[in-house]
């Protein structure tokens, strides 16, 4: 079966300016774990994620930036094909597990489940931790 996403360009990256205007008049729709501010549509689809020093230090950072990127990209087929969405982590993210950030954003378990066992598959391993491994184990 073929994502949806596949199909559609990948989304630009929003600009510093076009960042605060969002901010700033967006609607903005705030959960548990994250912020979702939507801009109108002005060109092509847009995202911008970010992480503040609440959420905890670099590495608590990136992976949140990095699950709401992934969680942003399973939805993509759901979403207007033109508009800008910045996606904020709020401190609740971390530590979560892919089945909480799945049940903020509407992701089944079996969808998440579904992308860690492509992930997996391509990288030869069978469990995050061996991913990882993997991970760190990779030249430069």
């Amino acid at each position: 079966m073929v994502s949806a996403s596949i199909d559609r360009p990948r989304p630009e990256k929003i600009s510093a300016g076009s960042f605060q205007a969002i901010y700033a008049r967006g609607r903005k729709v705030i959960g548990r774990r994250l912020i979702l501010f939507y801009g109108e549509p002005e060109g092509r689809l847009a995202i911008a994620v970010a992480a503040s020093r609440t959420v905890g230090g670099a590495v608590e950072r990136n992976r949140a930036k990095r699950l709401m990127r992934e969680a942003f990209r399973t939805q993509m087929g759901r979403l207007r094909p033109r508009g800008a969405y910045i996606l904020i982590a709020r401190a609740g993210i971390k530590g979560c597990k892919s089945q909480e950030i799945a049940g903020e954003l509407g992701i089944s378990e079996r969808t998440i489940g579904s992308h860690l066992r492509n992930i997996y598959e391509k990288l030869h391993v069978h469990s995050r931790a061996a991913a990882v491994a993997r991970f760190l184990q990779r030249p430069g």
